[in-house]
């Protein structure tokens, strides 16, 4: 099993199902939901992650205010990677612009290009640790 932990914050309870078993099939890593941005921020309060995966479209709190909120908030996770999956690139650029160690997923796109990105951000942290 990897050690990996990860948050998977998404609105769309099958979205969670089957992103939740990508990660476990794939990673076999620990793996934490939420259904929306507030009890996102609830859970990285509470668990150290490695990765925090947030859809930018939610209802109660979006993936724009969860992220400012991540960042800015003293919490375990204030500089965890959160890797954002949208449909509206646009939308999310000025979260990357703005904040350290964000990425974006199209959300078409996730299951080909996560694992790669994941180990780029792996990749890179190793390397500035060394």
């Amino acid at each position: 099993m990897n050690n990996y932990k990860i948050l998977i914050v998404d609105d769309e309870p099958l979205i969670l199902e089957v992103v939740s078993e990508f990660f476990l099939e794939k990673l076999k890593c620990e793996v934490h939901t939420a259904l929306n941005g507030l009890e996102g921020l609830q859970q990285a309060q509470n668990i150290k992650c490695d990765f925090i995966l947030i859809d930018y479209n939610m209802p109660i709190m979006n993936g724009a205010a969860l992220v400012k909120s991540i960042r800015e908030l003293k919490n375990l996770n204030t500089n965890t990677p959160l890797i954002v999956f949208s449909a509206f690139i646009e939308d999310i650029k000025p979260l990357v612009n703005k904040f350290k160690n964000i990425y974006f997923l199209d959300k078409s796109s996730f299951q080909t290009h996560v694992l790669d990105l994941i180990n780029k951000i792996v990749g890179s942290s190793t390397t500035a640790a060394a």
